[in-house]
């Protein structure tokens, strides 16, 4: 299509293509996932491979830069009117630009090096996009999933913040396995679970190289993962929750653990 062009109909290839993509089994098979708000838009354009830029014609205006810069970057301007862009767009108050990014190419390739977290089961996308912006901010390299939730679903993205793009996030079949690699290369992996051996956080000697793993939000990890690890850390809690959102668990591992960095 021409780049001047402007997209108004519901019923067209490429607003037909770009609402799937709202479904997880589509961006599979796509490779592609979107990214909506000048924030996260901008994130994409410097970090990511971006394919489309898709502006809502209205506010065209307002992202001279931003357009701009997606044509530095060579990707597609697409300009749509309101009902074309809302029915592509996730959110309740869209701000009028989303990018269509091609998913990296090493999303399976498991590596072991640099300040590694883990997590195992999470399953609700605003934990994981948080756990993955938190990971970003603190200085962790990469980040091992399994059996978690879609990592390019638009609640874990707009979650991240761009940590997602900043930080190198991979799927594993088998963190049982993943565990065993990491103590064979003499790492200490703690799983953040309450057993009758577990350790306040805090209270010992955290080293730059050790790795913590957090579990599925309402069942927590398995007694066989569990059993893998070094040791069981608990976070020491002062009033009567009896425990803490993942994202905010993880977080406090995280700082505790980042002290060790430096």
């Amino acid at each position: 299509m021409s780049c001047g062009e402007i997209i108004t109909s519901n019923n067209n290839g490429y607003v037909k293509r770009f609402a799937k993509l709202n479904d997880s089994k589509f961006r599979r098979a796509e490779k592609l996932f979107l990214c909506e708000g000048i924030k996260l838009v901008l994130e994409s354009l410097v970090y990511a491979d971006v394919k489309y830029l898709l502006v809502l014609n209205t506010c065209r205006d307002n992202f001279g830069d931003i357009i701009a810069l997606a044509k530095n970057r060579r990707a597609e301007i697409i300009y749509l009117s309101e009902s074309p862009f809302y029915k592509i767009s996730t959110e309740n108050s869209p701000q009028g630009v989303i990018t269509v990014v091609n998913e990296p190419e090493d999303t399976s390739v498991v590596c072991y090096d640099g300040r590694i977290f883990l997590a195992d089961g999470v399953r609700d996308p605003g934990n994981l996009g948080t756990i993955i912006r938190t990971a970003e901010a603190l200085g962790y390299s990469r980040i091992i999933l399994s059996d978690c939730t879609d990592i390019y679903s638009p609640k874990t993205v707009r979650a991240s913040m761009g940590g997602i793009f900043r930080t190198a996030v991979v799927n594993t079949g088998s963190m049982g396995d993943v565990i065993r690699s990491l103590r064979s290369d003499n790492r200490r992996v703690f799983a953040a679970a309450l057993t009758q051996s577990s350790v306040k956080l805090g209270s010992f000697k955290l080293e730059k190289n050790d790795v913590f793993l957090v579990g599925n939000e309402g069942h927590g990890l398995t007694d066989e993962l569990i059993s893998l690890c070094t040791g069981t850390v608990l976070i020491d809690m002062r009033g009567k929750a009896e425990s803490l959102n993942v994202a905010a668990a993880s977080a406090i591992i995280m700082w505790e653990h980042s002290k060790s960095f430096d």
